[in-house]
C-alpha cells in the first residue's frame, strides 16, 4: 500500500502540487492567484490519466542575499515543500519527478542591495555548497533532478530585460503592492530607489518573460513553471502572474508558510525561525545534522 495515498487519482495528484497530505510542518502551498487552480486541476487529471507529465513541471526557488557572511542553518527549509512533492511523485512512479531549479541572481542582488561584491560572491558560494550537501544527503533519490544556478557574473541580457520590464510593471503596481515593495527595500537593502528594479528582476527570474528567461535552457519540454516562496514573495508573485498572463505563459506562483522571514537571513529564535527548523526536522534534518555539514554557518 502506498504510504502517501492510493490510488493516484487526479485529486491526490493535485495534492502533490499543493503539498497537502504531508506533515503540517511542511505544507500546504497556496496559490497566489486562485484562478490558476483550474490549470493545476487540468494538469492533475492529465497525469492521473496518462501516468506522465510530472517531469514537464519545473519548480523554482529564488534565493536572495544578505550582507552578512553567516549562512543560517535554516537556509534549506524553503526548499522542503518542492523536494517532498518530488519524492512523492517518484514514489508513485508518475514518470520522472518534476525538475527543481534553485537559483540566485547573485551579481544583480549585490548591485541592487548595495552589498560588497566580494562578500556576495563568498557568501553565495557557501550557500550553494550547503544546499547541495543538504539535497545529496537528505534527498539522494531525486538529487539529479535538482539544479543549482547561481549567477555570480554580470548577465548583460538580464540587465537589459530588467530595465525594460520596469516600465511595464509600473502599470501593474497597486498602491498596496508599491508600499510593500518599499517596505521590503527599507528592510533588506542598503540602497534606495531600487524597489521597481528589484520587482522587475523577480518577474524576469520567475519565468514570466519566456523569450528572455535567464534559465530557458532548463525549460526544454516544460509546460508549467511553479515558483515557490515565502510570504515576502507575494508582491513579486502577484506582478509575475500579471505579466505571465499577458504573455500567455503558464507560471503558477505558490506561497509556503516556511520562510516567513527569508531563510537566507539570520533570525532570532522567534515563531518564524522555529517553524523553519520544524520543517527541516520533518524532512529528516536535525539541527545537529545540519551543523555537521562541511560549511561554516551560524
Amino acid at each position: 500500500m502506498n504510504k502517501y495515498f492510493s490510488p493516484a487519482s487526479a485529486n491526490n495528484i493535485l495534492s502533490l502540487f499543493h503539498s497537502k497530505g504531508v506533515d503540517s510542518r511542511i505544507g500546504p502551498l497556496k496559490l497566489v492567484d486562485g484562478s490558476q487552480g483550474k490549470l493545476l486541476q487540468a494538469l492533475s487529471r492529465k497525469i492521473a490519466r496518462t501516468r506522465r507529465g510530472c517531469d514537464r513541471v519545473l519548480f523554482t526557488t529564488g534565493l536572495g542575499l544578505s550582507d552578512s557572511r553567516e549562512i543560517p542553518l535554516r537556509l534549506p527549509a524553503i526548499m522542503v515543500p518542492a523536494l517532498h512533492a518530488m519524492e512523492r511523485q517518484q514514489y508513485l512512479a508518475l514518470c520522472k519527478p518534476s525538475k527543481y531549479l534553485v537559483y540566485q541572481a547573485t551579481d544583480f542582488i549585490a548591485d541592487a542591495n548595495g552589498i560588497d561584491h566580494s562578500v556576495a560572491i563568498d557568501t553565495s558560494k557557501r550557500m550553494e555548497d550547503f544546499l547541495r550537501q543538504y539535497v545529496e544527503l537528505i534527498h539522494p533519490n531525486i538529487a539529479e533532478n535538482v539544479e543549482f544556478r547561481f549567477e555570480r557574473d554580470r548577465n548583460e541580457d538580464s540587465t537589459r530585460a530588467i530595465e525594460e520590464l520596469v516600465d511595464e510593471i509600473s502599470g501593474e503596481i497597486t498602491h498596496e503592492i508599491h508600499q510593500r515593495l518599499l517596505f521590503n527595500e527599507s528592510s533588506h537593502s542598503n540602497r534606495n530607489g531600487q524597489a521597481l528594479r528589484y520587482a522587475a528582476a523577480n518577474v524576469l527570474y520567475n519565468g514570466a518573460e519566456p523569450d528572455r528567461y535567464p534559465f530557458k535552457d532548463c525549460c526544454t519540454d516544460i509546460d508549467v513553471i511553479i515558483p515557490i516562496g515565502g510570504k515576502a514573495e507575494k508582491p513579486f508573485f502577484t506582478l509575475t502572474t500579471a505579466v505571465a498572463k499577458k504573455r500567455g505563459v503558464d507560471v503558477v506562483p505558490m506561497i509556503t508558510q516556511i520562510g516567513a522571514k527569508p531563510t537566507y537571513y539570520s533570525a532570532s529564535d522567534g515563531n518564524a525561525t522555529r517553524r523553519d527548523f520544524a520543517a527541516l526536522e520533518a524532512d529528516g534534518a536535525s539541527i545537529e545534522l545540519l551543523r555537521s555539514f562541511n560549511t561554516p554557518m551560524q
